[in-house]
């Protein structure tokens, strides 16, 4: 959970879940202060899952770079597939994110879960969806998440990113800063502008 998201849940008493480890247990206390401190932040409204320090570890950094990675990589290459094919570049960026549907997809997917959420679409959007799932995501691709994972398990990403950090995270940035400069990053933030929404943030 982002912090915002913490922050919120936690004011708006929705509460989320959390997960708890305890890994060095001194006091023999370690989990119970854990679960404490979960509670105290809201996660008794949702649930506490006890994990180890490791699943945790893996499983969100791994969520974070296929799951991240994944849906930036999809969007790029949808918004290039309909601009290429002569659609309007604010247009395709509306339908595919920036109209807020997604947003509203995905609180449909966190109440009614992600195969019940579909049942707020058309005939056409649940077929579509369902029936195209093996295209967009061929057996391929899923050699390319094992290798994600291998590189996280092993220590591999631990020191690609112990490399950035010695070098202040520059290359952070300079990812950033690449992909900002691909049209569908450009437009919307032509359609941010347009629809008053930087002038919501800098608020």
């Amino acid at each position: 959970m982002i912090g915002d998201g913490v922050r919120r849940r936690y004011e708006s008493k929705e509460g989320f879940v959390s997960v708890v480890a305890a890994h060095t247990d001194v006091s023999g206390r370690a989990l119970d202060i854990a679960v404490a401190i979960a509670d105290g932040i809201g996660s008794g409204e949702r649930g506490i899952w006890e994990t180890t320090f490791e699943e945790e570890t893996v499983t969100d950094l791994y969520g974070e770079q296929v799951g991240g990675a994944g849906m930036l990589g999809s969007l790029m290459a949808s918004f290039e597939t309909l601009v290429e094919a002569g659609y309007d570049p604010e247009v395709v960026a509306l339908e595919l994110f920036a109209s807020g549907e997604l947003v509203e997809v995905q609180r449909a997917a966190f109440r009614t879960g992600v195969l019940g959420q579909l049942y707020y679409h058309s005939p056409a959007s649940r077929y579509g969806q369902l029936s195209r799932v093996p295209r967009v995501s061929p057996p391929e691709t899923k050699e390319t998440m094992k290798a994600i994972l291998a590189e996280i398990v092993n220590g591999n990403f631990a020191k690609e990113l112990a490399a950035v950090e010695a070098d202040e995270y520059r290359k952070i940035d300079e990812l950033r800063e690449s992909y900002a400069q691909h049209p569908v990053f450009r437009t919307e933030q032509v359609l941010r502008a347009a629809m008053g929404m930087d002038r919501e943030e800098q608020a």
